[in-house]
């Protein structure tokens, strides 16, 4: 129900292993690394690397995401801890629960002929989409990315894992959670979609976008996606008076300028909208937080009716002051404000 949205899906969530310890050159031309992706790879190593990434998310997913800390490498126990893990898949995976059986989107097996070196390198590869990405690899040794996702009711969820042989098989040396998609909205998507707010003008509409792309397909500094490099170089072009600079932010409607805090793009049912945090130096009752979401839900409809091109539902949240909770307002497109709840959140 979109009047008890709360929370924001759309940054990184979870990153755990060996991430901290990595320094990354440019890609170089003269690599002494070789990638294959996907169907390039030998079937019998595609099949192993891709069981040891299944069994890794899975767990991860699973009752017990305490049993992957040992399919991780020696240095990422060493540097993650068990108990920091519990704590991290506890307070982000868990509450995103439940999610469908994850799968397996690519495998990038990358070969190093070069000597060991502190600094990890980092290789382009194109996988099966033909999309490139920019992987990370250890120098002097065979190495892979894997590439996973999972859906829950409105967002895709992505795991990015890099991953060593061993003994008892592949085991991860970083692993990374995060957004992979909003609704039915991939990455790709949501980029074309801001290109064609960006042509045609609608210049705020574009940058909420590019940086929802950015959120989208964010896999860290291990395995870096060329639509997220992309979103960045786009949103660089583009300046909405309203977002720029960092937070808070000033909105001036219909001649009332209005502080906000952070923006997120939501997706509930199928839909996307935009919601704002609105920081407020005094308390409010239910009332009162009620009106004054309304007034700012209204004068942004006022002044930017084109938002409803690309979202289908606007959420106001008025935080209290002492940041102890918010109280949420909703305005659906076609139906105007939802019903008040009973009780503020």
């Amino acid at each position: 129900m979109l009047r008890s949205i709360a929370g924001a899906a759309g940054l990184v969530l979870l990153f755990v292993g060996a991430s901290n310890a990595i320094q990354l050159s440019s890609p170089s031309e003269t690599s002494d690394a070789s990638c294959k992706s996907d169907d390039e790879v030998d079937p019998a190593d595609r099949q192993a690397i891709g069981a040891s990434a299944l069994a890794f998310v899975r767990t991860v997913l699973g009752p017990h995401p305490d049993d992957a800390f040992d399919l991780m490498t020696p240095a990422a126990q060493a540097i993650t801890g068990r108990k920091k893990m519990i704590a991290d898949t506890d307070a982000s995976i868990k509450p995103m629960a439940p999610f469908s059986d994850p799968v397996v989107n690519h495998v990038y097996r990358i070969e190093s002929r070069g000597s060991g070196s502190e600094t990890d390198e980092k290789l382009s590869c194109i996988g099966s989409d033909k999309q490139p990405v920019v992987a990370a690899y250890a120098p002097g040794t065979v190495q892979a990315h894997a590439l996973l996702s999972a859906r829950t009711l409105n967002y895709s969820w992505a795991f990015s894992l890099w991953m060593f042989p061993s003994n008892e098989g592949w085991k991860v040396r970083h692993f990374q959670f995060a957004l992979g998609g909003l609704a039915a909205y991939a990455p790709l998507d949501l980029l074309a979609k801001a290109r064609s707010e960006r042509d045609a003008g609608h210049t705020l509409n574009a940058a909420l976008l590019l940086a929802a792309t950015h959120f989208a397909s964010n896999r860290g500094e291990a395995l870096v996606l060329d639509v997220d490099q992309q979103a960045i170089a786009e949103m660089k072009r583009l300046a909405p008076t309203e977002i720029s600079g960092g937070p808070p932010f000033t909105f001036t409607l219909q001649g009332q300028p209005y502080k906000v805090g952070h923006i997120t793009i939501l997706a509930d049912g199928g839909k996307l909208g935009l919601s704002f945090d609105l920081p407020h130096d005094t308390s409010l009752s239910n009332a009162d937080a009620e009106t004054a979401n309304r007034a700012f839900l209204t004068g942004f409809i006022a002044t930017h009716p084109e938002y409803s091109q690309d979202f289908e539902f606007l959420s106001a949240r008025a935080l209290k002051s002492d940041n102890s909770g918010s109280y949420n307002t909703v305005y659906e497109n076609g139906k105007g404000f939802l019903p008040e709840p009973e009780s503020g959140r």
